[in-house]
């Protein structure tokens, strides 16, 4: 034990520094990941709306107003026959 820990502050200096660092550097790239994804999936599903609704107009214009486009939350005066055809 002595003799792995001799090797890493012959390294570093700032162990925990440099562990924080490596943490902080996953966290932002995470953070970086989870923001592109999310932004192309929002830019993504407008094009592809905009698609759908140049095929199937109005039908596909109805069935937006009744179901939630990502999350699924219940839209108010919603029947429970909902569908697309």
């Amino acid at each position: 034990m002595r003799r792995a820990l001799a090797f890493v502050y012959g390294v570093v200096s700032y162990l925990i520094f440099f562990v924080t660092f490596l943490y902080a550097i996953g966290f932002v790239g995470n953070l970086v990941f989870a923001i592109a994804t999310t932004a192309y999936i929002l830019i993504a599903i407008q094009l592809e709306e905009r698609d759908i609704v140049s095929i199937h107009g109005t039908a596909y214009e109805e069935y937006r107003k009744q179901v939630s486009m990502l999350l699924p939350i219940p839209k108010k005066g919603r029947s429970s026959q909902v569908g697309f055809r």
